[in-house]
């Protein structure tokens, strides 16, 4: 789990340092976190440990983004984990929230 959360917090701050909160950010941030989901419910298939998860995971990003990842984390993974368990795929997800457009990311 330790290296997913490197790989997350590696895709993370490279969003963080793009545009503010374009629209492209939120679409990387809504991709990374649906494939840190998709990757944990494999393990554990717990929704509550993930959701702490991300939320632990947020804290260890340092003052300047941790408020915006927990909103984030907050705000959008109970209807994350509703759409995920209707077995969409990251961009259907990612697209149903209004976070990526058909191609906002590629």
């Amino acid at each position: 789990m330790k290296n997913i959360l490197v790989v997350f917090c590696a895709l993370f701050m490279l969003c963080a340092f793009m545009a503010e909160a374009s629209s492209n950010f939120k679409c990387q941030l809504c991709e990374a976190a649906v494939t840190y989901v998709k990757d944990e419910i494999n393990k554990s298939g717990v929704e509550q440990n993930i959701e702490n998860d991300l939320l632990n995971f947020c804290g260890d990003l340092g003052s300047s983004v941790e408020q915006d990842c927990q909103t984030f984390v907050k705000n959008y993974f109970p209807e994350l984990w509703t759409l995920f368990l209707n077995e969409l795929n990251v961009d259907e997800i990612c697209t149903d929230l209004d976070l990526c457009t058909n191609s906002s990311s590629k």
